[in-house]
């Protein structure tokens, strides 16, 4: 990079595919090489959301500069942070940045910040998403195997989300970027009947539920997709759908 900085973006609202191991250590390594800054943003997956505090806590690696927001403090305050090494800051102070913020270290919304990290340190909810990722999976992987329209499924921690296919040649139903399509519709429409509120793009259905979320409570989330889920099944081409190979949940690690 000739900004002498690298971005890495945990995730890219799940539409990515997920590194392979040894990714992150091979990154920082190059990074460190070059003497490039390596910048982890954990927008959407930090703050417990993965199963561990920050997504880069999955690897061996730890990051120059990180930054998160929403997860902070659950978005009830508008809040962000930027979290660098000791080499980061010791040139900043030696080097100050002629930049302000108007709401910079805003009492009450930090105030919010304090109080829901107290709470997720004391009732152990970063353990607790680490331990309703097997469930999460299960049920993912429960759909792959059911329904046609279901392309393929991933999930780490309690970030997970399926992608659905037009046909058996495996064509996304829609783009993200683009409006949904009428059976994408239909099948949004279904689930707020019953319901469930989720967040849906293109081809793409979002499963991140509150990280507090009780396994009886995830169970009754996917029995609701699991009942809207033929209106996607039967709006692919072929409705004669033979038994494909078996296909496997993209696994996160």
């Amino acid at each position: 990079a000739e900004d002498g900085i690298r971005d890495l973006r945990m995730s890219r609202g799940l539409g990515d595919v997920y590194k392979r191991q040894g990714y992150l250590e091979e990154l920082r390594e190059l990074c460190d090489e070059h003497g490039i800054l390596l910048v982890c943003d954990e927008v959407m997956a930090g703050w417990g959301r993965t199963g561990r505090l920050f997504g880069w806590c999955h690897s061996d690696i730890v990051p120059d500069i990180t930054t998160a927001a929403k997860g902070i403090n659950g978005a009830f305050l508008p809040l962000g942070m930027v979290g660098v090494r000791d080499h980061v800051a010791e040139f900043c102070r030696k080097n100050p940045i002629q930049i302000g913020s108007t709401y910079n270290s805003h009492p009450v919304v930090l105030a919010s910040a304090y109080a829901a990290v107290q709470y997720m340190i004391e009732n152990e909810v970063v353990q607790h998403v680490a331990a309703m990722e097997p469930i999460l999976a299960a049920r993912l992987q429960r759909l792959v195997d059911n329904h046609p329209s279901v392309k393929q499924a991933r999930c780490v921690g309690l970030f997970g989300g399926f992608d659905i296919q037009k046909n058996q040649r495996g064509d996304f139903i829609g783009k993200v970027a683009e409006p949904l399509s009428p059976a994408m519709l239909e099948f949004k429409a279904a689930l707020l009947d019953k319901g469930l509120f989720t967040m849906l793009r293109g081809h793409m259905v979002y499963t991140n539920p509150p990280l507090i979320i009780t396994e009886e409570q995830l169970h009754e989330g996917f029995d609701i997709i699991e009942e809207c889920l033929p209106i996607l099944d039967r709006a692919m081409d072929c409705l004669l759908y033979t038994s494909p190979s078996p296909r496997d949940m993209r696994r996160s690690r």
